[in-house]
């Protein structure tokens, strides 16, 4: 259940129009990497209204919203992975 705090965190996800034109979606390559921290991850169709090439999206089970600092390892290979999801052959996985 989202709740306020979690609209707040995800205002610009709801309404892409505050980007650019209205209706207009983000179309560069992108990966969404979510923390848990004390609300849900954004769901992954408010991400897919606002990116039209979105690769991959991922919610961590561990760290918050500092989690490169928490977490370096997780980090770095997540990292590691968002970097081949870009670059495999143009295209990589869309879950």
């Amino acid at each position: 259940m989202l709740d306020e705090r979690s609209a707040k965190g995800c205002y610009i996800l709801v309404r892409p129009d505050r980007i650019g034109e209205p209706g207009e979606r983000i179309g560069v390559p992108t990966v969404v990497t979510a923390a848990h921290e004390e609300r849900p991850p954004p769901p992954r169709s408010w991400l897919e209204r606002a990116y039209a090439d979105l690769r991959d999206y991922r919610v961590r089970e561990r760290g918050g919203h500092f989690f490169a600092a928490e977490d370096p390892a997780g980090f770095a290979a997540e990292l590691r992975a968002t970097v081949a999801t870009l670059t495999e052959g143009g295209g990589g996985p869309r879950h």
